[in-house]
């Protein structure tokens, strides 16, 4: 039995994110910390990429 959850790799994701730039006292990414696993996938569930 394969299990399906997988660790969040913040360290790929955090720096593509639109909340990486936003200072700390605003607390923009304990959302995404809150949940270190994620089901097939990697990616963290709150994960917003940056806009163009």
């Amino acid at each position: 039995m394969e299990y399906i959850y997988k660790e969040v790799n913040f360290t790929k994701y955090c720096p593509l994110c639109e909340d990486a730039d936003t200072y700390e006292e605003k607390d923009p990414c304990n959302e995404c910390l809150s949940v270190p696993m994620n089901e097939h996938s990697e990616k963290p569930v709150y994960f917003k990429p940056k806009k163009k």
